[in-house]
């Protein structure tokens, strides 16, 4: 019996991860991907079904076995991410005892509905998810084709195709602004994030030729999708996670080799998006996404990645080996110097209006926070609340979020929130160093990118559910076999 109860869970598992690739990700209503309440609505509905069936199967499991010792046996393996994660939930509930909003620090706010029963929700389905031990090709297969047809779409909308016409409502509003296919393109940078690792280290674990093409079809999808997106939220989230997967690929020959290879299929992404910029009608650009279109930007990075891929097939292992920590010695001497420039440019220009008007907002958040009694400051003010003290103070009701994860997590669940949710990612980093196989590699690039962009994001219903079922997958007992 504890064995079909055992796979009862695992098939339990695996529904939730198809049901994220697809009811989660395709649900319409309103002839458009409402990202907004019906995309938390379905989140949580599936949360809710997940943690139901997998509670009586735990439950029943307990029939069979020494309760107390399975207990003892579990606390003992707790991690320093699990203790981060629940924490994190604990400050979302205290946060509801603490604040005016009740209802909507429950609940959420304005229709976002990321309240503290969506961060109660993540953290259940969480620990029910760690407990995994890998996917088989079946489902790799179907993540590739749902994920594929997301970014394809994506892809379209930015030169205004309508397929079924999903956007019509939007683009009678304000198109230009929304062409990401759920409907927020806060939402797709998120996401575009933490699929972009799959893709790039899934390199090194396919054995064909056809497989190595979809995976590079993907990563051409996933480079024009966040061009076409026009948020310039995507080059903090695309920046960590290259720069990160690089430090990454120095470890071997063959992972730089591949990581050469994977730049110029992204430079070649860009190149036919110039081509098709070029024939069809696409909407209007950023100075920063323009500059990637001209033939002298991607022409320089696949002609450099190829050259650099050349240039390392024709030396020795041996010789690679010995001039490996030099290399990656100057690789950080750049990306410091370079993101140290990037950093001084935006800080100077910085002010209320810097990032569509970020600034300001940010303001207001640590306003709002150094306003609070010191119980408020330690618990925060209600969980999806920031919207009601934007407009307590500003007299606006046009803000509901603030911008920054950080900045937002502050305000609503206080310092023991904004710790905890911080420690989430020291955690993560940390448990994926000591396992060390590709699948906890994937998942931390992915967090790692995830964290830069939250910098100037928000929280959204979907990402969650895809943030958290990532992060399970650093606890996996089984290296990732992929395809």
């Amino acid at each position: 019996m504890e064995e079909k109860l055992k796979k009862a869970g695992d098939v339990a598992i695996v529904a939730w991860y198809i049901l994220l690739i697809t009811l989660f990700m395709y649900y319409i209503e309103n002839n458009y991907f409402n990202m907004l309440e019906a995309k938390s609505r379905v989140v949580h509905l599936g949360m809710l079904a997940f943690i139901g069936v997998s509670t009586l199967i735990l439950l029943m499991k307990l029939l069979y076995v020494p309760v107390n010792e399975t207990i003892k046996s579990y606390v003992a393996r707790l991690t320093l991410l699990d203790y981060g994660v629940l924490l994190f939930a604990l400050a979302a509930i205290w946060s509801n005892v603490f604040t005016d909003y009740k209802e909507a620090a429950l609940y959420g706010s304005y229709g976002w509905s990321v309240g503290t029963l969506w961060i109660v929700g993540l953290c259940f389905t969480y620990f029910f998810l760690s407990n995994h031990h890998g996917f088989n090709a079946g489902y790799l297969y179907l993540a590739a084709v749902c994920v594929g047809v997301e970014l394809l779409w994506v892809c379209v909308n930015g030169f205004y195709v309508d397929p079924l016409g999903m956007h019509e409502r939007l683009a009678a509003v304000d198109y230009p602004r929304y062409v990401g296919s759920i409907g927020n393109t806060n939402w797709y940078v998120g996401f575009v994030t933490m699929v972009l690792p799959f893709f790039l280290l899934g390199a090194e674990k396919v054995d064909s030729l056809q497989k190595r093409l979809g995976l590079s079809i993907l990563l051409i999808l996933a480079t024009i999708s966040a061009v076409t997106i026009n948020c310039m939220g995507i080059y903090l989230g695309f920046g960590a996670v290259m720069a990160a997967y690089l430090c990454y690929s120095f470890s071997t020959k063959r992972r730089l080799e591949l990581a050469m290879e994977n730049i110029a299929v992204m430079g070649t992404g860009l190149g036919i998006l110039a081509l098709l910029a070029d024939q069809f009608a696409m909407v209007q650009l950023d100075w920063a996404n323009e500059l990637l279109l001209k033939p002298y930007v991607f022409g320089v990075v696949i002609v450099v990645a190829l050259g650099m891929d050349g240039f390392l097939k024709n030396r020795k292992e041996e010789t690679y080996e010995k001039w490996k920590k030099l290399y990656l010695t100057l690789f950080c001497i750049i990306l410091f110097f370079g993101g140290a420039i990037v950093l001084y440019t935006q800080v100077k220009t910085f002010d209320d209006s810097w990032g569509t008007n970020r600034g300001g907002i940010w303001k207001v958040a640590i306003k709002t926070f150094l306003d609070f009694p010191l119980i408020q400051k330690l618990f925060g003010g209600g969980t999806g609340c920031f919207g009601y003290y934007y407009l307590e103070l500003t007299g606006s009701d046009w803000v509901r979020n603030a911008h920054n994860e950080y900045l937002e997590f502050l305000v609503t669940t206080g310092i023991v929130g904004g710790i905890s949710y911080v420690g989430i990612y020291v955690g993560a980093w940390m448990e994926a160093v000591k396992r060390k196989n590709l699948l906890s590699t994937i998942a931390v690039l992915s967090l790692t990118g995830y964290a830069a962009q939250a910098l100037v994001n928000n929280p959204q219903a979907l990402n969650g559910a895809v943030f958290i079922s990532i992060l399970a997958m650093i606890k996996w007992k089984q290296a990732f076999c992929l395809l």
